[in-house]
């Protein structure tokens, strides 16, 4: 089994959509739960005439790095755009913007399509950069719709330098599928982007969702319920937080430029343990979710303290990555100054099912260092009849996109992305506060074990 804590409470729901939830137990994606996505519209005749869309792409540059932009001579206009469809149904499409920025596409079938833009900086253009703006390597931008038939949508998104900032969450590994449907070797590693020393002691990693790890309604989505949480800049609204262990302005936990840790949901050969290859041996892991006298306890990784941890996680072993999440690395931050807030659930909670597993707690944005967000396969989701999960579900001064579109079938790691290595060998990775353009998917790089 690898399925989220609040799952659970979804698939003991009554009747209607039992066999939906039955079929998403099964498989561990936990998605929305409400209608089907409706099929392409036909209209005509005898004749049958597949009705197409457009998306028109407004391109701005962000406000925050207008001075950065200018700087470089960068405008809104002659900027290639990207237009990927997610999850298969085509090839990309590319266009360019006009003066104003705009760039249309049309043609296209219904279907979940995702805009980007990536702009390197010449070597020219960097040495005109301000002194607060060095760091700078890239311009990029992106965002996703949902396009129904015969639909003609516009969406905008601005671009923002890359800013390398110190730490980040540079890798997360979600695996759980046939034969055995192990589930136990997730990861997430945090990297030092940056030129200095810095200290994890004290700091926060933070999970989130929408109203817990999948929807129960379609419509949840655009309610004020869900939206007061979801586009909140405000704060990170995490439903599980762990903290490294040590305390504000300690010294104890130094990560090196270049280097990184990983947090193991289980510090352990998950390899020899499940009897596949396709999950990692994270025996060496610096970091592990230790809960119970269930779990094994790794004497050679530092256990994780639950600073908000409702329950144990399955069977006892901590809390998998889900389909659908958001995460968060956050500087020490005294729960004094930490919000409470409980969101509405429309399902019946199985009796006995504690309510504080849909407690969520808001953690200021300025104490946000990085934010890693990922969403499930829509056409996976279809596959059962589940409609995609809501998105964004963070606020966008938080993280500008979802990455798009995580399987637990598919033992790939979500990557941020590299801009190459320095003289010294050391490594740049992309961090434009966006993680539809930060992110991607390929083999498990596990930089802080592999470069050990």
């Amino acid at each position: 089994m690898h399925q989220a804590p609040l799952f659970a409470r979804a698939c003991g729901a009554p009747s209607a959509l039992l066999a939906i939830l039955m079929a998403a137990c099964v498989t561990g994606d936990v998605t929305d739960v409400s209608a089907p996505i409706p099929p392409p519209d036909t209209t005509g005749g005898g004749t049958t005439t597949i009705q197409r869309g457009s998306i028109t792409a407004v391109v701005s540059i962000d406000p925050s790095d207008a001075a950065t932009a200018q700087a470089v001579g960068l405008g809104v206009g002659g900027l290639t755009v990207t237009l990927t469809p997610l999850g298969g149904g085509g090839g990309e499409k590319t266009a360019d913007t006009d003066a104003s920025g705009r760039v249309q596409f049309t043609g296209l079938l219904e279907g979940q399509y995702g805009v980007g833009i990536t702009r390197a900086l010449t070597a020219e253009e960097r040495s005109r950069l301000p002194a607060n703006a060095q760091d700078a390597t890239v311009f990029a931008g992106g965002a996703s719709t949902r396009l129904f038939a015969g639909q003609n949508t516009t969406l905008p998104f601005p671009l923002v330098a890359n800013k390398r900032g110190s730490l980040v969450i540079s890798e997360l590994f979600s695996y759980n599928a046939a034969p055995n449907n192990y589930g136990m070797g997730d990861y997430v590693e945090i990297y030092n982007n940056g030129d200095t020393t810095e200290y994890l002691d004290g700091m926060l990693l933070a999970a989130s969702g929408v109203n817990g790890y999948h929807t129960p309604s379609r419509t949840y989505c655009d309610s004020p319920e869900s939206t007061r949480f979801r586009l909140d800049n405000t704060r990170f609204w995490a439903l599980v937080i762990w903290r490294f262990p040590g305390s504000a302005g300690g010294r104890t936990l130094a990560v090196q430029p270049g280097a990184g840790w990983v947090v193991a949901m289980d510090a352990l050969n998950h390899t020899a343990a499940s009897g596949q290859a396709e999950y990692p041996d994270l025996s060496r892991a610096q970091f592990e979710q230790y809960m119970s006298d269930a779990d094994t306890d790794n004497p050679g990784a530092i256990n994780m303290e639950r600073a908000w941890v409702p329950g144990t996680g399955i069977f006892g072993r901590g809390y998998p990555n889900s389909s659908n999440r958001s995460f968060a690395l956050a500087l020490p931050v005294d729960s004094s100054a930490w919000t409470r807030d409980w969101s509405r659930w429309e399902f019946t909670p199985v009796p006995g099912q504690a309510l504080d597993s849909s407690l969520y707690t808001g953690l200021p944005a300025e104490a946000v260092l990085d934010v890693f967000s990922y969403a499930g396969d829509p056409v996976r989701a279809a596959s059962f009849g589940l409609p995609t999960p809501c998105d964004p579900w963070i606020g966008p001064a938080l993280d500008g996109g979802v990455a798009a579109w995580h399987s637990y079938n598919t033992p790939q790691a979500m990557r941020r992305k590299s801009l190459g290595f320095d003289a010294n060998g050391r490594e740049t990775l992309q961090r434009t506060r966006n993680s539809s353009r930060d992110l991607e998917y390929g083999p498990q790089l596990q930089r802080s074990l592999n470069r050990r």
